[in-house]
């Protein structure tokens, strides 16, 4: 491991550790008015749509939520053609 990648890890490790249990912004979502795009793999272990996606899109008024089956934390991947398909129809919908 070379000097950045070990920063790297004890950054990423840090902001997972100590700083995002204790980050949250739930409550103030609905400040945002800004058309919004969440998407999510159903089988996403890391974030799973209950408690990530499910919540934001709960509390972001203007918000469409797209959740690929048989996906999980990389659908822009696991689920190439439907997420490609999804963000170009999302920004076709919005107001030119």
């Amino acid at each position: 491991m070379d000097e950045k990648t070990s920063y790297s890890g004890k950054a990423f490790s840090h902001g997972f550790d100590k700083c995002l249990p204790t980050f949250n912004v739930l409550d103030r979502l609905g400040e945002i008015t800004t058309p919004t795009l969440i998407l999510g793999g159903q089988d996403d272990w890391i974030t799973p749509p209950a408690y990530s996606a499910e919540r934001l899109h709960a509390g972001l008024p203007h918000s469409k939520l797209v959740i690929f089956e048989n996906s999980g934390h990389f659908p822009f991947i696991e689920a190439n053609d439907k997420f490609v398909a999804a963000v170009s129809d999302w920004i076709a919908s919005l107001p030119h």
